[in-house]
């Protein structure tokens, strides 16, 4: 009975492992509003992906995350964007990072493995920027609840911050 025991216990060590390393291949942040409804975005950083062997980069006039591989928003709520309306559902996120500027996208197509298309764009609108003390060696997604209906996403790459605020309706 000990050994059953034993072997229940460490299969089930092993187990949490393999789903503790399978998840953490994707990075999730959410914002959760007032009234209890929870925005949330998933992405998989290029560090993870089988296919890469060296850091997470961001590259000037590019399209983040690759085309095959974007952020996922998913909204239970109505939103705003700069003025945008954003109805609740699933999107696909991607930002384009320039010198002077950073461009958010969200796009209306989320099929697995599709590649980006222009012509799926919900909104595209610039993000605000800042400058950041210390560098950030990796990218970093992450939403700030500000108000009781307002979280702003957050992407740190380098020196630079960037955000744009999602209103609930």
């Amino acid at each position: 009975m000990r050994w059953l025991a034993l072997f229940i216990a460490l299969f089930g060590s092993a187990t949490q492992s393999i789903s503790a390393q399978h998840n953490s291949d994707v990075s999730t942040t959410t914002c959760t509003f007032e009234d209890g409804k929870q925005l949330g975005v998933r992405y998989t950083p290029e560090s993870s992906k089988p296919e890469s062997s060296k850091k997470e980069e961001m590259h000037t006039n590019e399209l983040w995350p690759s085309s095959s591989s974007p952020m996922y928003l998913f909204t239970p709520t109505d939103l705003t964007i700069a003025g945008s309306a954003i109805p609740e559902g699933a999107y696909s996120m991607y930002v384009i990072p320039e010198k002077e500027k950073w461009t958010l996208i969200v796009d209306k197509n989320v099929s697995p493995g599709s590649l980006y298309d222009r012509k799926q764009d919900l909104l595209r609108t610039p993000m605000q920027l800042g400058q950041l003390s210390e560098p950030q060696r990796n990218i970093d997604v992450a939403f700030s609840h500000i108000a009781p209906r307002q979280c702003n996403l957050r992407i740190y790459y380098g020196k630079t911050g960037a955000w744009v605020e999602f209103k609930e309706k």
